[in-house]
């Protein structure tokens, strides 16, 4: 970030953490660790205006990847679950990805945002997908386990399962779904509606 560039509120608030934490004892890097985890939930969960830049600034600085968690992918979840839009959109970049956004989305009964009551429902009609999200396709309920790209821009991979268990036991369909792909499967939809 340049000096002339004003720090984001989020940005302002790490900074915070990171530069008074631990002031009593150098040492606790447990309590510094834990209190930079908090406050990027206080950020995202709170509603706080992320610029553009945040995440990549986030895991350029302050050695995130001993506080971001087993997958900086959660926090992507918890912003789109919590309807934090700015968040969304500074992941998104930080990641070099666009949106996919499909139909009767789920969320996981785990996650980040579970603190915040206003997450509940627990579904919605169109949603952004995230990792551990799941919605049906092709007659089967998915769930998305990654996200890729390739010469069609961003995908997700989601997996069915045996049994029609979400996440448990052995994988019985693999797909590779992107935006064109949701859209197609939307407008087919449609058309088979409107003939019925």
């Amino acid at each position: 970030m340049s000096e002339t560039e004003q720090a984001s509120d989020p940005i302002h608030l790490l900074d915070h953490v990171w530069e008074t934490i631990c002031r009593a004892d150098s040492t606790s890097y447990a309590a510094l660790n834990t209190s930079m985890r908090q406050a990027l939930g206080i950020a995202v969960g709170g509603g706080m205006t992320f610029k553009e830049n945040d995440f990549n600034h986030i895991f350029e600085n302050y050695k995130s990847g001993y506080w971001i968690g087993e997958s900086s992918e959660d926090w992507y979840a918890m912003a789109i679950m919590i309807g934090n839009t700015s968040a969304i959109k500074a992941f998104e970049f930080a990641k070099g990805r666009a949106s996919i956004i499909a139909d009767d989305v789920s969320f996981p009964e785990r996650s980040l945002a579970k603190s915040y009551c206003h997450v509940y429902p627990r579904s919605r009609k169109k949603e952004r997908l995230a990792i551990g999200f799941t919605f049906p396709w092709n007659g089967e309920d998915v769930i998305v386990t990654s996200f890729g790209s390739d010469e069609n821009g961003t995908y997700v991979t989601a997996c069915s399962h045996e049994d029609g268990r979400k996440h448990y036991g052995k994988v019985l369909h693999r797909y590779k779904i992107n935006r064109a792909n949701i859209l197609a499967a939307r407008k087919a939809a449609k058309e088979t509606a409107v003939t019925a």
